[in-house]
């Protein structure tokens, strides 16, 4: 029987927003990127291999090839840099290394699904519950995707900290080991959530860039332009949408459950009860205090 690996990794972070003018970020979402084990090991090559070609600045001392692998390119770098901080001329460039990761993905038949949580203003946030909600939705999309290619897998999430990998764990090891409910929900799944370092996974490497260079700015800009006044909202995100949510819209997986259809991609908006059809149709911001639309997105696709 063959096997996938799910990396998953987050952006933002599980700190409340108070204030609509904090300097916290408004969104948290955590991703999930989906791959069939025999590509791998060509992926990390190709990832590899882009990586050196782009910046080659960076991997002039290597002792071993294998040694550019532990030197990121991060996200968060990356989103400043397509946002245009630092230039016409980088922009240009790490968009392009951009496209290249898409393309990629697209090779390598990579699919993502992401759980993106916009924050209310003065509303609490609850890490924990967050974090544990989130993992299972996207293990309950691998799950799906595992038991439709007849294959077996295993989680594995960027390394954080003790507590905050215990919960993400913890929130998968009870519904495999549950004995209620029909017992096991991921009965694909060979273990609960493993934890990797990035620097030693392609995956978790490519998982972060999706994440926050992507998928972060995306929804910030989407559902908190006009409703949240921080450095985190930044008009130029809207690049960002039109040059790249096609591409993200094709690598999503989507499925039906239950009869119903679920996007690989969803929203949980507590700032203004909107669905995920604001970032897939309808991108234009909110006017400041306007109604807000709830209505779900038909997706381009189901697997």
């Amino acid at each position: 029987m063959s096997h996938s690996i799910c990396y998953v990794d987050e952006a933002g972070n599980a700190q409340p927003l108070v204030l609509s003018t904090d300097n916290v970020q408004p969104v948290f979402l955590i991703t999930g990127l989906f791959i069939n084990e025999q590509l791998v090991r060509p992926l990390t090559e190709d990832f590899t291999r882009l990586k050196k070609d782009f910046f080659p600045a960076k991997f002039i001392n290597l002792r071993h090839q294998l040694d550019a692998m532990p030197i990121e390119l991060k996200g968060i770098d990356l989103k400043k840099a397509i946002r245009g901080d630092f230039g016409a001329q980088t922009q240009k460039h790490q968009c392009r290394f951009v496209d290249e990761v898409l393309k990629l993905l697209k090779v390598h038949k990579v699919k993502i699904a992401s759980v993106i949580w916009i924050k209310g203003v003065g509303k609490p946030f609850k890490g924990p519950a967050v974090y544990a909600t989130s993992t299972q939705r996207v293990a309950q999309l691998f799950e799906d995707y595992l038991h439709r290619n007849q294959h077996r897998g295993l989680i594995v999430s960027d390394f954080r900290s003790p507590g905050e990998n215990k919960v993400v764990s913890h929130s998968i090891f009870t519904q495999i080991y549950r004995k209620k409910n029909n017992g096991n929900a991921y009965p694909s799944l060979l273990e609960a959530p493993l934890f990797g370092i990035s620097n030693n996974h392609a995956g978790l490497q490519i998982t972060d860039i999706i994440t926050s260079t992507l998928l972060c700015p995306m929804a910030t800009f989407t559902y908190c332009t006009g409703k949240v006044q921080n450095v985190h909202v930044n008009d130029a995100d809207q690049s960002i949408i039109e040059r790249y949510l096609p591409r993200i819209k094709a690598l999503q997986y989507s499925t039906r459950l239950n009869g119903t259809t679920v996007w690989g991609i969803s929203i949980e908006d507590r700032l203004g009860r909107r669905g995920v059809s604001k970032l897939m149709g309808d991108r234009r911001p909110a006017k400041r205090g306007s109604p807000s639309s709830a209505h779900e997105a038909s997706a381009e696709h189901v697997e």
